[in-house]
């Protein structure tokens, strides 16, 4: 009763079935003693508690395969509202800031790279704001870099090299569907990859976004059986603008 409406649902119904299930044993053990005790101020509260602990396990049981089901399956994702990256988008859940440079800088001893070297990656870092949020078995990327004035950044060249690198590492079962479209009037492409990961098949789905000096790059990845993982990404993708600001 106290945590049906709460995360703790599953809990809350493994504790009842083992509390309950307690309750069946202690009457069943209960009779078993009456050859030795005699049935005086045994049996009848014996048969009292197997009968109720007996209807109640016939409740619980129920109750803790469906706690167990809506586990596995991840509770039902409330929206909110984001403004990340200059971007705005519906997503079902918090998004946490990536801070590349302090992990560029905690990489940086392990790496044999020269100062001109750490510096540029340091640049580039800089120029570069990401995030990222799990849900389940579901995952999201946001990622923003500033270009340099004299960088020009190709949608199609991105989408070719990071298509070529995934059926590098993920060819069983590989298909690749890209498309353009338009975002507050700004070039974009998505592009849909699927595959099999160990055993299963997966989806991920990419969203370019180009408009000087900003290039950004959506990502989404989930299994690809599950029909509420697409509804996840066009409910997402349908919500993506750039923010005014």
């Amino acid at each position: 009763m106290f945590t049906s409406r709460t995360p703790a649902r599953l809990v809350g119904e493994i504790a009842a079935l083992l509390l309950v299930c307690v309750g069946f044993l202690s009457g069943v053990v209960a009779l078993a003693t009456i050859p030795k005790y005699g049935s005086r101020n045994i049996f009848w509260p014996a048969l009292v508690g197997i009968v109720i602990n007996g209807l109640l396990l016939a409740i619980a049981i129920p109750n803790f395969l469906h706690a167990r089901k809506l586990a596995l399956e991840g509770r039902k994702p409330d929206w909110i509202h984001c403004q990340l990256a200059g971007l705005e988008f519906l997503s079902p859940m918090a998004l946490t800031n990536d801070n590349n440079l302090a992990a560029l800088r905690r990489g940086e001893k392990y790496l044999q790279l020269t100062e001109e070297q750490k510096s540029n990656a340091e640049e580039n870092m800089k120029r570069l704001e990401s995030y990222h949020g799990q849900l389940a078995d579901v995952s999201i990327g946001v990622s923003r870099t500033t270009l340099l004035p004299d960088q020009n950044q190709s949608i199609d060249g991105i989408v070719t090299q990071i298509r070529q690198a995934m059926q590098q590492q993920f060819s069983r079962g590989f298909q690749s569907v890209n498309h353009d479209v338009m975002i507050g009037g700004s070039p974009a492409k998505r592009m849909t990859l699927q595959f099999e990961v160990g055993g299963r098949s997966a989806k991920v789905e990419y969203l370019f976004i180009l408009k000087h000096p900003y290039f950004w790059q959506f990502q989404m990845f989930g299994p690809a059986d599950r029909s509420s993982y697409d509804e996840t990404v066009e409910k997402i993708l349908a919500s993506i603008k750039i923010s005014p600001n």
